[in-house]
C-alpha cells in the first residue's frame, strides 16, 4: 500500500516542504484507489496485461514524474464538491505560482451532515443506517428537500469553477475536470479482469488512460457534468422520480 494512501499519511509535512507541488483534490478518482484483489501479480495473470502500466501508478503521478513535482493528496474517497471546496479553502494559501492544481469534480449530489465531530457523508443507505434514531431524522428531510435540488447542487459545483476561473486569471496553472464525463473512455479493474472484479475505478492502463485525457484539458478548463449525468448514480431511493428529472434535464441543459 502506498504512504499516501494510508490514514498515517502526512499531508501537511508535504505541504510545508519547500518544493514545487502538483496539488489534487477530489473524490476517489484523485486518490491512489486501488483493489485489494487487483495486485500486480493478479494484473499479470489478465489478457490486457502490459508491463508498461503498473498497479501503484496513478494519474497524478505520471504529472508529477513528468515536471518533478510532489503530490498533494488532497481527495478522498467517497466525498462530495461541498467536501472538495472546504479542502481547498484551507490550502490553497499554500499554493504558488510554480504549483499546478488539479481539482476533480464529483456527483453534485453527495454531501455530508456533522455528527459526532467529523463529517459523515450521506449516501442511498443513509435511512436504513439511521433506523429509528429520531435525532437524525433531519438528515434524511435535508437529503430529500435541499440537498438533490439543483440550487444546492449547482452551489457547490460553480464555487468550485469559480476558485477555477480565479486562480488561472492571477496566473496559477489550474483546472477542474469531472470523471464521470470520462468514465466510459478508460479501462477500470473490471474491464480489466473481465468483471471478475466489480470495480469502476481506473485500471493500471485506466490510469494512464486518464492521465493522458486530463494533460489535454487546458489549465483554466472549467468542468460540466456532461450528458450522462444521473442523479440515481449516488442518490439512489431517497430521490424521487420527479426530483431525477428536473435535475438531470437542469444539468443537461447547463
Amino acid at each position: 500500500m502506498r504512504e499516501d494512501s494510508k490514514n498515517s499519511y502526512d499531508k501537511w509535512k508535504v505541504i510545508n516542504s519547500n518544493t514545487n507541488k502538483l496539488w489534487v483534490y477530489g473524490d476517489s478518482f484523485s486518490f491512489p484507489t486501488a483493489d485489494e484483489k487487483f495486485t500486480q501479480e493478479y494484473y499479470q495473470t489478465c489478457e490486457s496485461y502490459d508491463e508498461a502500466y503498473h498497479v501503484d501508478m496513478f494519474w497524478f503521478d505520471y504529472i508529477a514524474e513528468k515536471r518533478n513535482l510532489e503530490t498533494v493528496i488532497m481527495g478522498q474517497g467517497g466525498r462530495s464538491n461541498s467536501w472538495i471546496l472546504r479542502t481547498i479553502i484551507q490550502t490553497m494559501k499554500f499554493w504558488k505560482p510554480t504549483d499546478e492544481i488539479y481539482i476533480g469534480h464529483t456527483y453534485p449530489h453527495r454531501y455530508e451532515y456533522p455528527y459526532d465531530n467529523k463529517w459523515i457523508r450521506i449516501n442511498p443507505d443513509i435511512q436504513e443506517r439511521l433506523g429509528k434514531n429520531d435525532n437524525l431524522q433531519w438528515v434524511i428531510d435535508l437529503y430529500k428537500n435541499w440537498v438533490v435540488s439543483p440550487a444546492c447542487q449547482l452551489e457547490f459545483w460553480d464555487n468550485l469553477n469559480d476558485i477555477v476561473d480565479f486562480g488561472h486569471s492571477n496566473g496559477f496553472k489550474i483546472k477542474s475536470w469531472f470523471w464521470g464525463i470520462y468514465i466510459d473512455l478508460i479501462e477500470s479493474f473490471a474491464k480489466a479482469s473481465n468483471e471478475e472484479i466489480g470495480n469502476s475505478h481506473p485500471s493500471p492502463r485506466g490510469s494512464y488512460e486518464l492521465y493522458e485525457i486530463i494533460e489535454k484539458i487546458p489549465f483554466g478548463h472549467q468542468s460540466n457534468v456532461g450528458t450522462n449525468f444521473s442523479s440515481k448514480s449516488d442518490a439512489g431511493i431517497l430521490i424521487s422520480d420527479e426530483t431525477t428529472n428536473q435535475n438531470d434535464n437542469f444539468f443537461k441543459k447547463k
